[in-house]
């Protein structure tokens, strides 16, 4: 199975295990809570990982990480608050600039969850991002269809920008990125994408779990 898919079959699962957690457990999003959900899931947390390397048999140092995120990144819950969507002369998307508030947007803790969620919401976007992204003009000569986002590419594009934490992916290993993100002390987070159509759309509802499904076709 290509490691892009294996990829989104892991945040699949996270999306789908979280999504229970909360169903069953019943917590209010506090971070002592979310610690709680954490611990019934860990069981299963080692049994993914035990699959994805076991069809690995070189694995990448970083990947047991790369779970640990994806994990966190699907535990934050977030409201859309904004969308913006801007079309190029030929018709084309050419920017989508999507604002998020982690914690809801009436009452919930945005800087609490910013506080342990923050890089896996960005590790979990980015990996959508990079799944969906193909080359362009000569970056095909880089481009590897069975690749995938590690933990080395995201502290690649991180920086520390007068109290906020920013990401920037331009080409990665082949692919047009064109993905920045932008986390807030409040818990507010801005997506943006340059020429990659409306896929940003799609990569939040599907970190919302509303179209889960579609990434196991």
């Amino acid at each position: 199975m290509p490691c892009g898919r294996l990829t989104l079959l892991c945040i699949t699962l996270s999306i789908a295990l979280a999504r229970w957690a909360v169903a069953v457990v019943g917590f209010r999003r506090s971070k002592h809570e979310v610690d709680a959900a954490r611990h019934s899931l860990h069981d299963r947390t080692v049994e993914r990982r035990a699959v994805w390397l076991k069809l690995h048999p070189m694995p990448s140092p970083d990947r047991p990480a790369g779970y640990k995120l994806i994990e966190t990144g699907t535990l934050v819950e977030f409201e859309i608050v904004d969308t913006k969507v801007e079309s190029s002369p030929d018709g084309e998307t050419s920017f989508v600039r999507i604002a998020l508030q982690l914690g809801g947007s009436e009452g919930g803790d945005g800087e609490g969850q910013a506080e342990w969620g923050a890089f896996g919401v960005i590790f979990t976007l980015a990996a959508l991002s990079f799944n969906d992204a193909r080359p362009r003009g000569y970056s095909d000569a880089a481009f590897v269809d069975q690749d995938e986002f590690t933990v080395g590419d995201l502290f690649d594009g991180m920086s520390f920008v007068r109290g906020e934490l920013h990401f920037g992916a331009d080409y990665v290993r082949g692919r047009c990125m064109k993905t920045d993100m932008v986390v807030r002390r409040d818990g507010q987070v801005i997506l943006q994408t340059r020429a990659r159509g409306e896929s940003a759309l799609r990569w939040v509802e599907r970190l919302r779990g509303k179209k889960a499904l579609e990434v196991m076709n």
